[in-house]
């Protein structure tokens, strides 16, 4: 086989491993070679069988037959997750010598797994287990590399040893690190990119609508206002004439920025934001010149995780939709670029049938109809907007399936809030019905950084340790129960209309809804000021009329508002709320779909 010199370049940057004899080829290997890149193998490198290096477009496939029929509209689903990133991939590849896998219960594993597909890889996600759909479409793709993005608790060992006894799979590789932003940063380094795009790690909208212009840039996903320590070493090494930000301030910091600039010496650095996440997905757009689009929910991510590589594969943008409203900067996007077909990615319940039915009036050159979105509740104009306990208001939303759980009696854990919360939502769900020391004790734990599990005991006080989770461990712990999701950085918006949508939401606030109290302790050895007075409840009504939350307080103190009857449930005004929410800029949340 000839390699052009792209594909020359393409096999380099994803490191494919050199013996002395020469590459690794496919018939010269007899088992699968099971390799992980972790943080204590920086070094490693994936393998990559040399005939991956197939033109994009697969002729053969179902997308190719699409781009060339008159059909300018399709939509690619299955019954959930998994299989939807299943369905893409059979729609876009009669074969992927290389396939990845990531979890299907959190996204940025996913996302980062842009930085190595190129559009010439299928993206599989896994839940919990090894499917026999998933199993058969990897023997139907005669993969033979195999790479899995994400630790243990990601996609366990016994999937990974299952995984080896696909015929035809001959070496499996992982990329993991101890959180989100090392995985993505090990992710990063093994595609050898050149130039840097920096997007949110704590929100999913921007980075999925990123990944359609990631080729010779990579994604590294940061905190708002703070480079994770594991992007730092991948910045310095890369081009610094100029970087991108994707999304708003809120998502990515203007001092951040700054900081790097000064500290990288970048020339200078670009920013892509709109005024909502649709509109930023339109802006991204902007930079890539095709007549089709791809659609994905802006609402929630599973089903587009698996979009990434189709939009590489044909360069097209993703832009977001809501389930049932096309934001007018993606209708000015269709007009503006002659849209001619449109691939929607998801079921109804991430994008309607009538959303679709507008997105071929925009391609044939009609407004959309209908697109108003879901009708808000109309407020009663003899009602005052002071919060008082009392029985929800009937144009509010309340989930009344929420059973109330204690932190304090019978089973004592003053510092067992989030897990109480959480287990509270999980209970409304009907997810699981376990008892609350269970469900405590098998919280993840960790010796000082929160980020990592659970600090300390829930079950006692201390003064020298931030006895807290935060909401990415939390988040992956509730994933073993049901479908729960880190939001960590939404806005107040989102989170009401999470409630809105019957979801109840775990929220970082203040104990009594006091004042932060800051203070300085080590994590991991580096001394970190952090809220000292945190306290985690559980969302589970608003009101827009009263503009008030409905709220189940685990540490059930009636000085806050609690009725006799129903003694810890009480409504807390969007105001309060939000401030104690917005306190260090910190924004921690979890929801619970």
């Amino acid at each position: 086989m000839i390699l052009r010199k792209k594909q020359v370049a393409i096999l380099l940057a994803l490191g494919m491993v050199l013996t002395s004899a020469g590459p690794v080829l496919a018939d010269q290997v007899t088992s699968p070679n099971i390799e992980t890149v972790s943080s204590d193998t920086n070094n490693s490198e994936i393998v990559v069988s040399p005939d991956v290096l197939d033109p994009k477009l697969d002729p053969g496939s179902s997308l190719a037959t699409f781009l060339s029929s008159d059909q300018v509209t399709m939509r690619i689903s299955g019954p959930g997750r998994v299989e939807t990133s299943i369905e893409i991939s059979k729609f876009e590849n009669t074969k992927s010598k290389t396939v990845i896998l990531a979890d299907a219960r959190n996204y940025p594993d996913a996302l980062a797994a842009s930085n190595l597909t190129n559009g010439r890889y299928s993206v599989i996600l896994v839940q919990n287990q090894l499917t026999q759909a998933i199993i058969n479409e990897i023997t139907r793709l005669e993969a033979q590399d195999l790479i899995i993005l994400g630790g243990t608790n990601s996609i366990s060992e016994d999937i990974e040893k299952d995984l080896a006894n696909i015929a035809g799979v001959k070496n499996i590789s992982r990329i993991a690190g101890e959180t989100r932003y090392d995985t993505c940063q090990k992710i990063f380094s093994q595609a050898k990119k050149k130039s840097l795009v920096l997007a949110s790690g704590e929100i999913f909208p921007d980075a999925l609508a990123t990944s359609s212009i990631l080729d010779q840039a990579g994604l590294l996903l940061t905190r708002s206002g703070q480079l994770p320590s594991e992007a730092q070493a991948a910045i310095k090494d890369l081009n610094h004439d100029n970087f991108l930000i994707v999304g708003g301030e809120n998502s990515v910091q203007e001092s951040l920025a700054t900081s790097i600039s000064n500290q990288y010496q970048y020339a200078s650095h670009t920013r892509i934001s709109g005024n909502n996440r649709y509109e930023t997905s339109a802006k991204i757009g902007e930079r890539l010149v095709s007549s089709t689009v791809i659609l994905a929910s802006g609402e929630n991510f599973p089903d587009a995780l698996a979009a990434s590589t189709l939009a590489q594969k044909i360069d097209s943008p993703i832009l977001l939709v809501s389930k049932d409203k096309i934001d007018q900067s993606i209708i000015d996007y269709f007009k503006k670029h002659n849209i001619k077909k449109a691939l929607v990615v998801g079921g109804q319940l991430s994008i309607s049938d009538k959303t679709l039915a507008n997105a071929e009036r925009l391609i044939k050159g009609q407004d959309p109809i209908d697109n108003e979105g879901p009708q808000k509740p109309q407020p009663k104009p003899d009602l005052k907007p002071d919060v008082k306990p009392s029985e929800p208001n009937t144009t509010g939303k309340v989930i009344n399936k929420v059973p109330y759980i204690s932190q304090l009696k019978p089973v004592y854990a003053p510092n067992g809030c989030e897990a109480t919360s959480l287990l509270m939502g999980l209970k409304g769900k009907g997810y699981t019905d376990l008892d609350l020391r269970t469900f405590l004790d098998r919280m993840p734990k960790t010796k000082s950084n929160p980020a990592k599990g659970y600090v300390g005991s829930p079950y006692g006080n201390e003064k020298s340790r931030f006895l807290t989770i935060d909401p990415e461990p939390l988040a992956r712990y509730g994933q073993r129960y049901g479908n729960v999701v880190n939001i960590q950085g939404a806005p107040i918006e989102d989170i009401i209309k999470e409630i809105q949508e019957g979801n109840t939401v775990v929220i970082y606030v203040t104990l009594h809804w006091a004042p932060a109290y800051y203070k300085t302790l080590p994590i991991d050895g580096v001394p970190t000021r952090r809220i000292f007075n945190n306290h985690v409840l559980l969302l589970t009504g608003y009101d827009p009329v009263k503009k008030a939350f409905y709220i189940a307080d685990p540490y059930n103190h009636e000085s806050d508002g609690a009725r006799r009857d129903k003694p810890f449930f009480y409504w807390k005004s969007q105001t309060l709320v939000d401030k104690c929410y917005n306190y260090g800029n910190r924004r921690f949340a979890v929801v619970i779909r």
